[in-house]
């Protein structure tokens, strides 16, 4: 009878064990995905502000009286208060990263604050 309560002792120990083991795998793991997200987002966002820089280089390019509409993949986590455009530059705030791009021509105006896919005039 012994020997039956000390493999139940044992066996709640292992379990516990393993708990513990998986307890710290799935929160490393869930630090590491969110890593991933903002890391994402942030290539998102460097990729749109490519797309503005050179659409707004190629309008300035051509003379004046040229447009261009473009489309961009705006990413989440954009900071409303950190999203602008500065004389030259394309500002965008994502999470706690700062992405910057910068164009030939003065720019002026704003920029959306919305994720998701934005058509912009440049």
């Amino acid at each position: 009878m012994k020997m039956a309560g000390q493999t139940t002792i044992e066996m709640l120990v292992l379990a516990a064990v393993a708990l513990i083991i998986l307890a710290v795998l799935v929160d490393f793991t869930a630090q590491q995905v969110s890593a991933l997200q903002k890391q994402r987002e942030i290539k998102t966002a460097e990729l749109a502000i490519q797309s503005i820089v050179e659409a707004s280089n190629g309008v300035y390019l051509q003379g004046p009286g040229a447009t261009r509409q473009i489309e961009i993949v705006w990413p989440d986590g954009i900071q409303g208060g950190g999203t602008y455009l500065s004389n030259h530059d394309v500002v965008v705030q994502v999470f706690d990263t700062q992405v910057l791009g910068t164009a030939i021509p003065l720019l002026t105006g704003s920029l959306p604050t919305n994720s998701g896919i934005q058509f912009l005039r440049v």
